[in-house]
């Protein structure tokens, strides 16, 4: 489910933050055994300026939708707002990073999500990510690339398809290339098939990428 951020700061559904008076309680009430009053706490907590790495170590043990949506929400508009300074929402969104590892399924794919709302924010973490040994991160990296308003997005996933060793994250690059790749970049997605030659699905694959771009390219095809 998409996250959106909301003028107020108050995610659409959410209560206020009642007999939560400071980051402390907040912090206390993350733990609550109630969902609802967790939600309060996530929402509170960054209005008052916690520490996002301890909502988001928090956030590894949430097991309630809703309340994962919520704090993402708020740690979005903690990573975008004019309140704080720069060093404060780069801390936000080097948190929110640190979940891309995260156990919970639900909480990596909330996490894409956020991070493809600050992808100026962003987009210094993403040469890091690409080169993360860890496999499963740069096939999260290259999700994040599929939906990611920046200029250098189609060149980080240029550089996925040349190099990765892992076939994996190669698809993943070229999935997110299925909506938005232009003819320069078929002679990446050929050299792709070439590197994989034992594997027929990602010539499957490429193949019809190329059909969808070539279509794009046509002059009645937008």
């Amino acid at each position: 489910m998409p996250l959106s951020r909301t003028d107020s700061g108050q995610a659409p559904g959410a209560e206020a933050p009642e007999s939560i008076g400071t980051v402390d309680q907040a912090r206390e009430h993350l733990g609550d055994s109630d969902s609802n009053a967790r939600r309060r706490a996530a929402r509170a907590f960054v209005d008052f300026g916690g520490d996002p790495a301890v909502l988001c170590r928090r956030l590894e043990d949430e097991d309630n939708l809703a309340v994962i949506e919520l704090a993402m929400t708020a740690l979005v508009d903690a990573a975008t707002g004019s309140d704080g300074d720069s060093a404060a929402r780069r801390d936000t969104v080097e948190a929110l990073i640190s979940l891309m590892r995260s156990k919970n399924a639900s909480v990596r794919v909330q996490t894409v999500s956020a991070l493809q709302q600050v992808p100026d924010e962003t987009a210094a973490f993403v040469p890091a990510l690409m080169s993360d040994p860890d496999p499963n991160v740069r096939i999260l990296t290259a999700n994040l690339l599929q939906d990611f308003a920046h200029p250098d997005t189609h060149a980080w996933l240029r550089a996925l398809l040349r190099t990765d060793t892992h076939v994996n994250v190669c698809m993943a690059a070229v999935e997110a290339l299925a909506e938005t790749g232009t003819p320069d970049m078929v002679e990446d997605l050929d050299r792709l098939v070439d590197r994989f030659p034992d594997q027929p699905f990602v010539a499957a694959a490429v193949a019809q990428v190329r059909r969808l771009i070539e279509g794009r390219s046509e002059p009645d095809g937008s």
